[in-house]
């Protein structure tokens, strides 16, 4: 099943569910499939524009809910991992899963300017977190909270940042 199929969005103008299109990620559709708007990322720092047969806002009114929804994102991509790691390696366990992250941060150490090393480490991370049930938005805002309340120091020796 296509990960976008399970995922709507809403916002104040569209009481219907829109997602990306599966084939044109520059076109937004409702849950019926229908086109809803389509839209161009000219460039990060120009923004977006957008045209739509009820009015051109509401594309970016989209855009901008769907950019929003913190986490929406993290979670089509754990779908999308999960779903291919399911497929190629159905018997993993989190052992196995922490024994290949093992590998691929000491590949990341040797490169830590490397845009795909860093992915390996986070598709892995990923997957660990949905076999253990983990809420990746959730554990990570409570552990800032927690983190925000802490004092921290580096370790003169080590450079380790720790809380004291």
């Amino acid at each position: 099943m296509p990960i976008f199929e399970a995922i709507g969005y809403t916002d104040e103008m569209n009481p219907l569910p829109w997602r990306k299109h599966e084939g044109n990620p520059a076109l937004l559709v409702d849950a019926n499939g229908l086109p809803v708007a389509d839209f161009e990322t000219r460039d990060i720092y120009k923004g977006v524009t957008g045209s739509c047969d009820i009015n051109a806002d509401f594309a970016l009114r989209a855009v901008s809910a769907y950019h929003k929804r913190t986490g929406a994102d993290i979670k089509q991509l754990q779908d999308r991992i999960v779903e291919w790691a399911d497929s190629n390696f159905p018997n993993r366990t989190t052992a196995d899963v922490l024994l290949k992250l093992y590998e691929e941060l000491g590949e990341y150490a040797r490169d830590p300017k490397s845009p795909l090393e860093f992915g390996d480490i986070m598709i892995l991370l990923l997957d660990v977190a949905h076999m253990n049930s983990i809420d990746i938005q959730k554990a990570i805002m409570d552990k800032m909270d927690i983190n925000e309340q802490r004092s921290w120091r580096v370790d003169q020796n080590t450079r380790i940042m720790r809380h004291v």
